[in-house]
């Protein structure tokens, strides 16, 4: 669960839309591939969970669940109620003002400086566009630290062997940021303390549908928790950061 913090919301709407997406309290599942119908109804049946637990409680509790694709859930899309979100760009679909839960197909959203930050946890086409953008970026506090985290991600999927064929960022699998930017040297370098505070997209990690929904759990790169390396490739698998 993501909750703002009142004194990071400058650098936090520095991140464009992403900002606006964490103006309030809410849950991120990011998914590299699209999530069929069982997925999507298990992130709602979380969120519902979520708030009941934190009614009894008289605490609060998130208000939406982002689910952040990489691939368009044609199938839920069809299925459910789905309908174009009010207010929102192209890419953004809602099942109305009674349920809380929204998907974000990365791919449809509209190429701007605004989206910046959601596009860079898309896949394939939609990541290399991204990244390419991101190339053209004006210097500054936003830009060092979308590069510092793209280039922890290239690096911790490159140790893993989870990197996705289609994510390649080259033809030889070289990140085209870590070449001139520090962090290549020093991939695991932590931003700033008030962008790494707001750099959601990249570390949004919501709990699993069987977690106690009143768990409230970070989701900056400071205090993700650190795990250990496998020296086998683990499984693939369906759900994917963004991060998201």
């Amino acid at each position: 669960m993501f909750d703002p913090d009142p004194s990071h919301d400058e650098a936090r709407r520095a991140l464009g839309l992403l900002g606006v997406m964490t103006d309030r309290c809410c849950f991120f599942d990011p998914f590299h591939e699209a999530p069929d119908v069982a997925e999507v109804r298990s992130c709602l049946r979380k969120i519902l969970n979520h708030q009941h637990a934190r009614a009894l409680g008289h605490r609060p509790a998130a208000e939406v669940s982002w689910l952040l694709c990489g691939g368009r859930p044609d199938t839920a899309l069809g299925s459910l109620p789905f309908a174009p979100s009010t207010g929102w760009p192209q890419g953004f679909y809602d099942l109305g003002a009674a349920l809380p839960l929204s998907i974000v197909v990365l791919a449809e959203l509209p190429e701007t400086a605004d989206t910046l930050a959601l596009r860079l946890m898309g896949a394939g086409l939609t990541l290399r566009r991204a990244i390419s953008d991101l190339q053209q970026t004006p210097p500054g506090a936003v830009r060092d630290a979308l590069v510092r985290r793209v280039v922890e991600l290239h690096h911790d999927r490159r140790a893993h062997g989870t990197r996705a064929p289609e994510d390649e960022m080259s033809s030889r699998g070289h990140c085209p940021l870590s070449r001139n930017s520090n962090a290549a040297a020093a991939p695991r370098a932590r931003c700033s303390r008030s962008f790494a505070s707001s750099s959601v997209a990249f570390t949004a990690r919501s709990p699993p549908p069987n977690a106690t929904p009143s768990t409230n759990t970070s989701i900056t790169s400071a205090s993700r928790p650190s795990t250990p390396r496998s020296t086998s490739t683990p499984p693939r698998s369906k759900r994917g950061s963004p991060a998201a």
